[in-house]
């Protein structure tokens, strides 16, 4: 690879090289919202509130297909970085041509483990029948795109572990653009309704997904990859499922907390189902950075890992708090202040249902977002270092066990949108204070001794 394309994070100014990493991360994450807001906007544009909330309603499902199956990239991710920087070549060539045999197995089997599951999840989050045809149409064609995204995203982690995120950014603009072209040709000319949405996003995907893998065939040294040796070497596996498999079932619990809060909000109606998608659809240009942080600490702290560089995975740590807790408060509040004219970005005409709604969850989630941030980098944190477990089962706990049972208790007594909404920002502080004192007691014991051991390269 391109010296220009690396970044060697254990030397050099890390509030400099943080930012110059995350930037373009998140970047990559906002575009593929806008494209996706792309899809919502050509809907509520050119269709009814009914196709909106069709597309809505199938993004908690699709979560939970892909989350479970995606969460193994972070261990690509933390993986290759360590390698990366112990120096250690030999072995990452093994851990990047297993990780890019496990997104062609896992890509197989969520197709067909999504086909089959695409109507009982539909039905389990209580479709109503006039979203239902719908609802299942964008479903169904959007899982044959995951093994496209799976490759996309374990080349991009392979990438981002060696400090590239630069040519993931530019990927993804040129299928973006492809994106945007076809959802407009085939809603507005074609007349495909939610069937042509979800074929355009698919042909976006298996774009990026060719252009990252044509990145790694060109790439030089331990990064590269060679088609012929796609295998899966079970040591290099093992190491990945070690930090991937929590990660991808804390992954899965988010997913599957947000489809039971979506069952929950399906019962209000139609107009808070399409409120709720485009409230969350401008959230997740928040979550833009959140997530960017999270991916940064992964690499920083895996990559100060390898190198035995304590001090730095600290310095790392607080520096991926300070910026996602800066930029996300100050996001939330100005998105918060804007809303009903972000809101009515999306819809046509006078929706003041829509715009009550959308308002109640900017009002409890936006701005308390930078309890989100906490959250994330903290388990970004962990991850890094390789304890992916505790991390995953305190989420469980926080994010899935407490939502549900707040939804089954708090919620059920108190029926309405705001109490529903808070189970959010509440668990997140639980995560939140758990997680920063068990890494507070890693970091003073790893001062005290002076020594890391809990990631073993094999020879």
């Amino acid at each position: 690879m391109a010296a220009k394309y690396t970044m060697d994070m254990t030397r050099g100014s890390l509030f400099i090289q943080i930012a110059r990493y995350m930037v373009p991360l998140a970047l990559t994450y906002l575009l593929q919202l806008i494209f996706h807001a792309t899809d919502l906007w050509v809907i509520g544009r050119f269709s009814d509130h009914n196709s909106l909330a069709g597309i809505g309603t199938t993004s908690t499902s699709i979560g939970l297909m892909i989350n479970t199956l995606t969460g193994l990239s972070v261990g690509a991710n933390a993986v290759v970085a360590r390698y990366f920087g112990a120096r250690d070549g030999i072995n990452m060539i093994r851990a990047v041509h297993t990780s890019i045999a496990t997104a062609l197995i896992s890509g197989g089997f969520i197709v067909v483990a999504g086909m089959l599951a695409s109507a009982p999840l539909m039905r389990a989050v209580e479709v109503p029948p006039e979203i239902m045809p719908l609802a299942l149409t964008y479903l169904r064609i959007s899982i044959l795109g995951m093994p496209a995204l799976l490759l996309y995203n374990f080349g991009c982690a392979i990438l981002r572990a060696v400090g590239d995120t630069r040519r993931p950014l530019v990927y993804l603009v040129i299928a973006g653009l492809v994106n945007v072209g076809l959802n407009l040709f085939m809603v507005i000319v074609c007349k495909m309704n939610v069937a042509g949405v979800a074929v355009a996003t698919i042909v976006s995907q298996f774009i990026s997904a060719f252009l990252v893998i044509r990145a790694l065939r060109r790439n030089h040294g331990a990064s590269r990859l060679h088609l012929s040796h796609i295998r899966i070497d079970w040591v290099s596996l093992r190491q990945i499922l070690l930090v991937g498999v929590p990660a991808a079932v804390q992954s899965a619990c988010f997913a599957l907390s947000n489809f039971i809060i979506q069952g929950a909000i399906n019962s209000f109606g139609g107009y808070a189902m399409a409120a709720m998608t485009i409230a969350g659809n401008i959230e997740f240009s928040m979550y833009a950075w959140c997530f960017s942080l999270h991916q940064t600490a992964i690499s920083f702290i895996g990559q100060n890992s390898g190198a035995k560089k304590v001090d730095r995975m600290v310095k790392s740590s607080w520096i991926c708090l300070f910026y996602s807790v800066s930029i996300l408060t100050v996001l939330g509040w100005v998105y918060y202040f804007n809303g009903e004219a972000l809101v009515g970005f999306f819809i046509s005409g006078s929706e003041p249902e829509i715009i009550r709604y959308a308002m109640m969850r900017m009002q409890i989630l936006f701005i308390t977002y930078g309890l989100l941030g906490i959250m994330d980098v903290a388990s970004g944190v962990l991850r890094g270092m390789g304890r992916s477990v505790f991390p995953a089962v305190v989420t469980v706990l926080g994010a899935c066990v407490f939502r549900i049972w707040w939804v089954k208790t708090v919620f059920a007594a108190n029926h309405t949108m705001p109490w529903l909404l808070w189970s959010y920002p509440v668990s997140w502080i639980l995560i939140s204070v758990v997680l920063a004192g068990y890494i507070f007691i890693v970091f003073r014991k790893m001062n005290e001794s002076k020594k890391y051991i809990s990631f073993q390269p094999h020879r």
